[in-house]
């Protein structure tokens, strides 16, 4: 830890958000580049999921020191989606659906209305639903 047993203490604690690791960063690109006498590379900033959030937060806030980057499966509009993380979820994937097929979300709609009916129908629906899905263990 970097400070030590104090590490989580207030006055230590802001020092563990995003704009500081971002300025970290920027400061440890520049000294490595002056360092390794490479003031005139590019450098590229990458990563996955929220390190790929991080990446592409660099080459905003950061564009004279982050020549570009790479940012794969990262949830950037998850950020400004306004609601919970499960509804982002079930937006991004019937976007997806709607981009494939116009219908298939209707599609999907339809099929879980018919789940829900026989679920609702008892033992008989669900004794249909484990002879639909041929589970090994009947609902």
């Amino acid at each position: 830890m970097p400070f030590g047993s104090s590490s989580f203490d207030l006055d230590k604690v802001g020092y563990l958000i995003v704009e500081q690791a971002l300025a970290d960063y920027a400061v440890l690109v520049t000294e490595l580049k002056i360092q390794f006498k490479a003031t005139q590379s590019k450098v590229v900033a990458f990563g996955g999921s929220y390190g790929g959030i991080l990446s592409a937060y660099m080459r905003f806030k950061y564009p004279n020191v982050i020549d570009a980057a790479l940012a794969a499966s990262a949830p950037i509009y998850m950020l400004t989606f306004k609601g919970s993380q499960r509804e982002f979820f079930f937006f991004a994937v019937t976007e997806d659906f709607l981009n494939a097929d116009p219908d298939c979300p209707g599609y999907v709609v339809t099929a879980f209305e018919m789940l829900e009916m026989l679920k609702n129908q008892g033992s008989k629906g669900l004794a249909e639903l484990s002879r639909l899905f041929k589970l090994c263990k009947p609902l």
